[in-house]
């Protein structure tokens, strides 16, 4: 391999793996080209150029994609720590409770966003989650419903509920018994 050292006007050539000190240049060039070769850049980039000699006429273009990744920030405003079942509610087997959580939303997906729901099993045969006019059904262990919406920001989302009691419950004071989680929707 032979490399040129503009300053001194002197090539080096390296046999067998040995070199001058002197080189070292060289081997920076070298070294960040490999590097710069494997290093994938952030975004996708195609560019053509066109030039006529002579006239100053130049083309260029230039595409490229961005990807910006779906967020969204929850923060609760209300959130019961517990729910008081009297005697008249095990008689009907359910309890509704309208308003009962509220959360701010700020979302920049404009295909909405997903709500996972977990509950009691011990206290709860099932239930149902309302928001605005969607309905998600608590069956099983972890129950999960896309909602759409446009993007969002800060704004506040009320959510109802109706649990179904389990056979055997008596009435008294229980922790809250469902977990939510929110999470961006697939783009």
């Amino acid at each position: 391999m032979r490399c040129f050292d503009r300053q001194n006007n002197q090539s080096y050539v390296i046999r067998n793996g040995i070199y001058s000190a002197a080189d070292w240049r060289c081997w920076l060039i070298i070294g960040l080209g490999i590097v710069l070769n494997l290093t994938p850049l952030p975004a996708r980039a195609e560019s053509t150029v066109a030039a006529t000699v002579g006239t100053g006429v130049a083309k260029a273009q230039l595409d490229f994609k961005i990807v910006i990744p779906a967020i969204i920030k929850v923060k609760v405003l209300q959130q019961p720590t517990g729910i008081l079942i009297e005697q008249t509610h095990v008689d009907r087997g359910f309890i509704d409770l309208d308003a009962t959580s509220a959360v701010l939303l700020t979302s920049n997906n404009r295909r909405g966003y997903t709500i996972s729901a977990n509950f009691d099993s011990e206290l709860l045969a099932g239930g149902e989650l309302k928001i605005g006019d969607q309905v998600l059904q608590l069956t099983g262990d972890l129950a999960s419903m896309h909602v759409n919406s446009p993007i969002l920001l800060d704004k506040s989302i009320s959510i109802s509920y109706r649990f179904y009691l389990k056979a055997g419950v008596h009435s008294g004071n229980y922790r809250w018994p469902v977990a939510l989680v929110f999470s961006p929707s697939a783009v």
